[in-house]
């Protein structure tokens, strides 16, 4: 699965660098994955949460720090939507959130 774009997990590390190591691990093995349905992605990931419109939320590092995808299944393609901590997802619409 190619993941789009890596430069806004990167900067969002180098803010929060105890996320680094967990966020390194959820990285490459969504990248060396392949996700056909929304229930392969949570066969491989327990704990994510399925969103309407093909999103999904990432619980990283012991769910201090959310993480919101939208995944276009046939392309192979995760489109990162929002990186925060669990203070600042509990502010927004994880339905709509655009942040990258």
């Amino acid at each position: 699965m190619r993941i789009i774009s890596r430069r806004s997990l990167i900067e969002f590390g180098t803010k929060h660098t105890d996320i680094n190591p967990s966020l390194t691990t959820w990285f490459y093995e969504v990248r060396k994955g392949e996700y056909l349905t929304p229930q392969d992605l949570r066969d491989s990931f327990p704990h994510c949460v399925l969103l309407p419109d093909n999103r999904v939320i990432f619980h990283i590092k012991e769910n201090h720090y959310r993480l919101i995808v939208h995944v276009n299944y046939e392309a192979q393609r995760l489109y990162i939507k929002f990186i925060g901590t669990h203070a600042q997802y509990d502010k927004i619409d994880a339905r709509t959130i655009n942040q990258f």
